[in-house]
């Protein structure tokens, strides 16, 4: 009886190791945040001004590091210099369903997956024409 108690507690203590390490690894394999902002993101934006400030701030992604990133400040949607973050900037030209994740996105943004991204929106913009 006492070794099938110890044999029990030994397998729910594997059990419980191996559920920890399978939720940790769930967390590594999510999607990147960027990829994941920019899926079914509908661009929402008025002016050449407007598109200009957005490439700047894609561009930021691509080159700068994090710190940097998170550090940077992007004109409003009225050209006002330095009074959006990198996540305003891309919840106001961006419609979309799913909120940026802030803990995340300035990080995944050296991720290849996101560059990947980034880039197929630069090429997007620059197709943009204004009456």
């Amino acid at each position: 009886m006492k070794s099938l108690k110890s044999g029990l507690k030994l397998a729910l203590a594997l059990f419980m190791v191996f559920c920890l390490m399978t939720e940790c690894h769930a967390r590594q394999a999510e999607e990147n945040s960027v990829v994941s902002f920019f899926d079914g993101a509908e661009l929402q934006i008025e002016t050449p001004d407007q598109v200009q400030e957005l490439q700047r701030a894609l561009q930021d992604m691509l080159e700068l590091p994090e710190d940097e990133l998170r550090e940077r400040r992007y004109a409003d949607y009225q050209m006002n210099e330095g009074k959006w973050t990198l996540a305003e900037i891309l919840s106001a030209y961006f419609l979309q369903e799913k909120p940026i994740d802030l803990d995340r996105i300035y990080s995944d943004a050296s991720e290849n997956a996101a560059k990947t991204v980034i880039k197929e929106r630069l090429e997007a913009l620059k197709s943009l024409e204004f009456d």
